[in-house]
């Protein structure tokens, strides 16, 4: 299919920006350890734009096919873009996937519970068109006997959800795999809030 003036103009955009490794609003604001960011796992999944913004390109079929846009009090997505996935660097011998509801909190869940065997993805909030069968491929990918972590907001919009992605990734798991729907134990909380709280204390 040709591309959209809209899209184009959305990659054009993305090209300007800049991968980083260090964020001064990820780990001032929202207390991601630097060395998170660094990693091997998030290599190339984090950009910066002109404005100090976070950037998280969404991937699809094709490739890169929008991005979220975080800052101070600032949630935005790209213009022109669409939905797909915010995803980590992947192994040959990963054996736990981790889906978010944003690709700060799947940093914050990466930062209290690291594994080096574990992918990442995110879904920029409630699902879009294209989402359903990116995720199902997702998991699909898992080997068997694998993990497939939901990790949602403890709310009534993050555990909506973790049932309707369950229902999406449960019957194209291989065989022996385990869904498992973790969310904080405090109400209303998601895991940025429980990272920061952790680094108080």
């Amino acid at each position: 299919l040709p591309m959209t003036k809209d899209k184009a103009e959305m990659h054009v955009s993305f090209a300007a920006m800049r991968p980083v490794t260090r964020s001064g609003y990820l780990s001032d604001v929202r207390g991601i350890p630097e060395a998170t960011i660094a990693s091997k796992r998030f290599s190339g999944r984090i950009y910066e734009d002109h404005r100090s913004n976070a950037v998280f390109p969404h991937y699809d079929l094709e490739g890169i096919c929008g991005y979220e846009i975080k800052n101070r009090d600032f949630t935005g997505f790209a213009p022109g873009g669409s939905k797909g996935l915010w995803c980590s660097r992947t192994t040959d011998s990963d054996d736990t996937l981790v889906i978010g509801e944003s690709a700060i909190d799947v940093l914050s869940f990466a930062a209290l519970h690291p594994g080096e065997t574990t992918r990442y993805v995110s879904t920029g909030g409630a699902l879009g068109p294209a989402q359903p069968d990116l995720l199902k491929r997702a998991a699909a990918k898992m080997p068997a006997g694998s993990t497939l972590i939901l990790a949602m907001d403890n709310d009534e919009a993050g555990k909506a959800l973790a049932r309707e992605i369950e229902t999406l990734v449960l019957p194209v798991a291989a065989t022996g795999c385990v869904v498992s729907v973790q969310v904080p134990r405090e109400e209303g909380k998601d895991w940025n809030d429980i990272l920061r709280t952790a680094q108080k204390s």
